[in-house]
């Protein structure tokens, strides 16, 4: 805002985020000069949309400015939003010193984003013949066109515009040919739509403001070719137009290698490689790639890199992975096949060779039962018992019937259910919950457990830190999730089996997202959250108070600390070995400090709502590992 711009004066300030453009660049220019005011590398993130630029020029705006005053807000108005649209050939300082007349001593400052990706070479100017041609042609079809109905012209799916649907005669002539060019062109939609504003800049496009009736003032831009552009459009020969890629293209697939005649003096001024050469009267328009481009070229090389790792995973069947997953690396099919194993491959590289091994066991017995299963109903095993499926029971370990129905499991249902709590227990993957700790130095009182309230209760307040965040792109937060989906009746077992994601949690996980609810002051069925919480009796409930109460003496509590650690709890039960490094530890060490560990979690969970336990008699229940 204009008052954070003038009335900011701290030297270490690292980062300033825009979410949006000012109206100019002078006004960006002085807000981002409060970052790094003590001389140490600062970042200056800006969130925009090219639309944004347009609003400004309404009567909102400049409706009390005179006429000489709009022009010069206009001018700067359209520098601001090429220097947002600039791609790897540009330097942002350079730029910014054009706009007061300043000769900088530099090309090329080093620290911009557009000079680190220029001297990546991921910016390197690239053959754009086709995108340019395309758009030209499209936009040469009307007598002013909008950007939102540029790309559906490309593809033959323009229905109209305004309430009457109305489309030009032009339109419906050329717009068949057109998309029947763009289909057997190869070229993506987003690296069209990233172009657009590189070819205003480069004068294959001309861009106008203009007001819809009714409106306050120009809130729509209109396209047309410039004469640059028709000579595109008509003459195939059209000179050699050089350009760097726009930043959103940087995000996108690689594009293909594409051959283009060009005149050999031009091609090798450009970059181009002669072998990609057929036909020399061709006239190809160079360009830097834009950085959304570069961006999506970037994560696409990553989502390679995960389905490579993936193929050499041994264990990993990709066979039952939809193309579409497999092509984006991601998915819920895919991350359901393969988290299984990457939890067996980190047991083995942390030493726990046994749970691996049990891992392994159970996963191939829930096959050898599907299969036969398949057999004696004949139908396929998949339709018994998905892959995918059979990975996240392995992986959550459900110990409820409820919770395999709610996730899908559908045939002889109680089988499974009979051979998971068999096999786990067999294998060693569960553990009995220890209602005395030996060493742990507990003894009477072990019969009383907490007593929690039946049906619905609402925390007296919530934790005093609590700070709701949310998601990724405004999602709920995951923890959130999981609460909406239990208040709705979902088992947290079949809560921690069946993501959205594919990727299958633990249930100790979903009890935790419940705990943050509560927390939050969310109310919570507390007779159904205690089904899998952990028990915690009286003894042991005395024992952490004791111990809360000699870390921070009353009536300050230690829990309540947003800096809270656990291990200050656990290091007075368990004594000095906690501190060890985990690879030392012995199997039944760490199983002791997982149980543990959940108990403190319990306890400070109580402390922070303000939960006041009863204690009543229990029977032990057993825990899976």
């Amino acid at each position: 805002t204009i008052a954070f711009g003038m009335g900011i004066d701290k030297p270490d300030i690292r980062r300033v985020v825009h979410y949006g453009p000012p109206k100019t660049l002078e006004e960006y220019y002085q807000q981002i000069g409060r970052a790094g005011r003590d001389g140490l590398a600062s970042w200056c993130v800006l969130f925009f949309k090219d639309s944004e630029f347009t609003k400004f020029g309404s009567d909102f705006y400049v409706g009390l400015l005179s006429e000489e005053q709009r022009k010069i807000q206009e001018s700067s108005r359209e520098r601001f939003r090429m220097y947002c649209n600039a791609s790897s050939d540009r330097c942002r300082r350079v730029m910014i010193c054009d706009l007061f007349g300043e000769k900088p001593p530099f090309e090329r400052c080093g620290t911009c984003d557009l000079c680190k990706l220029a001297s990546s070479g991921a910016g390197a100017t690239r053959d754009f013949t086709k995108e340019v041609r395309l758009i030209c042609q499209a936009v040469s079809l009307g007598s002013g066109m909008l950007k939102s109905s540029v790309l559906p012209i490309i593809k033959g799916t323009f229905k109209g515009s305004g309430t009457s649907k109305y489309i030009e005669p032009s339109i419906a002539v050329g717009m068949p040919g057109l998309a029947s060019e763009f289909q057997q062109s190869g070229v993506q939609e987003s690296t069209l739509k990233e172009l657009i504003p590189t070819l205003v800049e480069e004068g294959f496009l001309w861009r106008r403001a203009v007001k819809i009736a009714s409106s306050r003032g120009p809130n729509c831009d209109l396209y047309s070719v410039t004469e640059k552009g028709s000579q595109l459009v008509d003459d195939r020969n059209a000179p050699l137009v050089i350009l760097a890629p726009p930043q959103g293209l940087l995000e996108q697939k690689p594009l293909k290698a594409e051959k283009a005649a060009r005149p050999k003096k031009e091609l090798k001024s450009a970059g181009v490689s002669l072998d990609q050469v057929d036909d020399l009267n061709a006239s190809p328009v160079i360009l830097a790639p834009p950085q959304g481009l570069l961006e999506q070229e970037r994560l696409q090389a990553e989502r390679a890199a995960r389905l490579e790792k993936a193929r050499n995973l041994a264990g990993v069947s990709l066979d039952q992975v939809p193309q579409a997953e497999l092509e984006a690396g991601d998915g819920p099919i895919w991350q359901a096949e393969t988290q299984m194993v990457q939890l067996i491959a980190q047991l083995r590289t942390t030493g726990q060779h046994e749970k691996a091994n049990a891992r392994e066991t159970l996963l191939a017995n829930i096959f050898r039962w599907r299969d036969r299963v398949a057999v004696e109903m004949k139908m396929a095993p998949h339709n018994v018992l998905p892959d995918h499926m059979a990975h996240s029971v392995a992986y959550s370990l459900p110990k409820s019937l409820e919770a395999l129905v709610q996730i899908g499991v559908r045939v002889r249902t109680k089988e499974l259910h009979e051979l998971l709590a068999n096999d786990v227990e067999r294998l060693g993957l569960s553990t009995v919950a220890p209602e005395s700790q030996g060493s742990a130095g507990v003894g009477e009182g072990e019969e009383l457990v907490v007593q929690w309230p039946s049906g619905i209760w609402n925390p007296p307040h919530k934790w005093v830190g609590a700070i709701y965040k949310p998601g990724a792109k405004g999602k709920l937060p995951p923890w959130e999730v999981s609460y909406t989906r239990f208040r709705q009746g979902e088992h947290p077992e079949a809560i921690a089996m069946k993501q959205d994601s594919g990727k299958a949690i633990q249930v100790n996980t979903v009890i935790g997202h419940l705990s943050e609810a509560l927390m939050q002051g969310r109310s919570l069925d507390m007779s159904r959250f205690a089904e899998l919480a952990p028990s915690l009796t009286k003894a042991q409930w005395d024992r952490l108070d004791i111990i809360a109460a000699q870390l921070s003496p009353p009536p300050s509590d230690v829990c309540l600390d947003k800096d809270f650690k656990q291990k200050d709890f656990l290091r007075p039960i368990l004594g000095d070995k906690v501190d060890q490094d985990f690879a030392t530890k012995t199997e039944s060490d760490r199983q002791d400090e997982a149980v543990w560990y959940e108990r403190i979690r319990l306890f400070r969970l109580c402390r922070c709502v303000g939960f006041a336990p009863t204690f009543g008699p229990s029977a032990k229940r057993q825990r899976l590992a």
